[in-house]
């Protein structure tokens, strides 16, 4: 078991089910490779296997943005932003400090059902050959032995709110959990996090649907850039939810810093209803996981 590491709701650490009991920090996992990066550069574990602002602020900080984590070929707004200062380095990787954000290289696929009508980027670098999309990397430890995350609990009382928090758990539809309202994430990326430099929005797409001719606008048109089929504008794969309170902001954007946010979220996106305390119980319980 890795050392916990302490968050607002308690602490957070990994077990494994590996006979020996330990984790192995010599496994690739955890070694650098070619630009210095390994898999654990992105893949934190003291940021629940993710990356969260606070831990890449110190980072920045203790490396003057030279850290391995900051490259512009996926942790600037561009790969063509000027990084020779730290003036410089600071905004080309305003995105990853500001809500941990990755940039992905993706294209319209050949044979798509829609076609690219605009686009508008502040970081005038996205064309229909390499859309710009900014991604929460996804919790990983892609270790060779099991691995499990889990959510350790400090807080005597906190027990007795997850069980208080169970009662309500078939209030959150099952849908909920896998797909991101489509277009809702360009505004949403103009909020500030955490005090870091606020990046100006992310790229914002129109797509047209090349046999209705319905468009859309998106920042980020998820799924269908691997398919190519418009029902899949949108669709996002989802995380775990082990260790949730270890890695905000939330949503593949970075859109919400709380969990209680997300419950509300919800809650409006699908018309729920719920009360103060069923939100308070819910949240809670994600907190607890």
């Amino acid at each position: 078991m890795l050392p916990p590491v302490p968050n607002e709701e308690g602490a957070s650490a990994t077990v494994t089910l590996a006979p020996s009991g330990a984790i192995d920090t010599t496994n690739p996992f955890f070694q650098p490779q070619g630009n210095g990066r390994s898999c654990a550069t992105c893949h934190d574990q003291q940021a629940g296997w993710s990356i969260t602002p606070d831990t890449l602020a110190k980072r920045f900080k203790d490396s003057d943005g030279l850290d391995p984590v900051f490259r512009t070929n996926d942790g600037a707004v561009s790969p063509n932003a000027p990084v020779a200062t730290t003036a410089e380095r600071e905004r080309a990787y305003a995105m990853l400090l500001s809500k941990g954000l990755i940039r992905v290289g993706l294209p319209i696929p050949a044979g798509a059902e829609f076609e690219l009508l605009s686009v508008d980027d502040p970081y005038h670098f996205a064309t229909a050959a390499e859309l710009s999309l900014f991604r929460r990397p996804l919790p990983t430890t892609n270790l060779q032995q099991p691995a499990v995350h889990h959510q350790g609990c400090q807080w005597p009382q906190r027990r007795a709110r997850k069980a208080r928090a169970a009662r309500h758990l078939h209030l959150l539809p099952l849908d909920a959990q896998c797909r991101h309202p489509l277009g809702a994430a360009p505004d949403e990326h103009r909020r500030r996090s955490r005090g870091a430099p606020h990046p100006r929005p992310a790229p914002l797409y129109t797509l047209r649907n090349l046999a209705s001719g319905e468009t859309v606008k998106t920042s980020d048109p998820g799924a269908a850039l691997q398919t190519g089929k418009w029902r899949d504008l949108g669709k996002l794969k989802i995380p775990s939810l082990r260790g949730l309170e270890s890695r905000s902001p939330y949503f593949h954007d970075g859109s919400e810093n709380d969990v209680a946010q997300l419950v509300r979220f919800y809650d409006r996106r699908f018309e729920i209803g719920l009360s103060q305390p069923e939100v308070d119980d819910l949240a809670n319980f994600l907190r607890a996981l």
